[in-house]
């Protein structure tokens, strides 16, 4: 089988290496290319891989801030070597012969294609709550909807809890300034005496990550302002447990916010959305499986590849 290289860097606690890890282990299973998964930081790292494994083509978890090191000379450099494909995260990117959208809804062209979502596989255990446990996670950057959140739940409910994990993001805020801030944004909101509010901060694994949203009767992402941002990865997670998921009507969420019935805080209480459950979300569980994924690179690689 031909080979392919896919290249990610090597910091955990950041949403892109997540994003890239999680679709490589899906398509590593690709029975029509041998796809290597590798984690490198360095120039020296890249010509390495790619001499040592030849590969027909590269596919980059590209962001500028995590692969400093490809430069346009590196770039110019491979051309003759190899197809250079990019996983697009929202930010212009140049040099590549071919990109590949995070964001399911775009359209395929000549220069890029649009991928169903990275999915995970969930076999743990759900919990039964004796009150209403709401739950949402993520960085502390932008406007999360952390407090937004604990206010809706005060205002709907008289006993609930609110569980908010917000982790220290590597790039941006390493020392947790920020994710400290929001948490203590978040213990200063008034509620009722029966509503209890949880902040962690603990780095947590896949399998946690997903233990903890499977722990939740809903999860809810409130995000502020609309943005230019791709579909959030957040979503992933609380779609592989399959509970029910609340949003607002942010770009990050374009991918999901159209559903009958709506997901969405400005259309839908969170106790109506909690009472509908995951109907609304089934179609996603079915189109974006591990399965679809890797068809979907498959397709594209052998358009671009021959």
């Amino acid at each position: 089988m031909r080979n392919i290289l896919f290249l990610n860097h090597k910091v955990q606690n950041c949403g892109v290496y997540q994003y890239g890890y999680r679709t490589s282990q899906a398509i590593i299973k690709s029975s029509k290319f041998n796809i290597t998964y590798v984690e490198i930081d360095s120039e020296a790292e890249f010509q390495h891989y790619t001499q040592s494994l030849a590969p027909i083509a590269v596919i980059y978890n590209y962001y500028p801030s995590t692969m400093p090191w490809l430069t346009p000379k590196v770039q110019n450099e491979s051309r003759s070597r190899f197809k250079q494909i990019a996983i697009f995260h929202e930010v212009p990117l140049t040099g590549f012969d071919y990109h590949i959208y995070v964001d399911p809804t775009t359209t395929e062209d000549a220069t890029h294609s649009p991928v169903g979502r990275p999915l995970l596989k969930f076999n743990g255990i759900y919990q039964e709550n004796k009150v209403p446990v709401f739950g949402t996670f993520g960085f502390a950057f932008g406007e999360k909807g952390y407090t937004r959140l604990i206010q809706l739940v005060n205002s709907e409910f008289d006993e609930a809890i609110v569980n908010i994990h917000i982790a220290f993001a590597n790039f941006g805020d390493a020392a947790g300034t920020i994710a400290r801030s929001a948490a203590a944004s978040c213990r200063s909101i008034d509620h009722k005496p029966g509503i209890k509010v949880n902040v962690s901060h603990e780095f947590m694994s896949n399998d946690e990550i997903l233990d903890f949203l499977a722990s939740n009767s809903l999860n809810a992402f409130l995000y502020g302002t609309a943005s230019n941002r791709g579909p959030a990865s957040t979503i992933d997670y609380a779609l592989s447990v399959k509970r029910p998921i609340a949003i607002t009507k942010n770009n990050q969420f374009i991918h999901i916010r159209t559903t009958s019935p709506s997901i969405c805080v400005e259309e839908n209480s969170l106790s109506a959305i909690l009472e509908n459950g995951t109907k609304p979300l089934e179609r996603f569980y079915k189109a974006w499986s591990n399965e679809n994924l890797l068809q979907d690179y498959e397709r594209i690689l052998s358009k671009i590849c021959g």
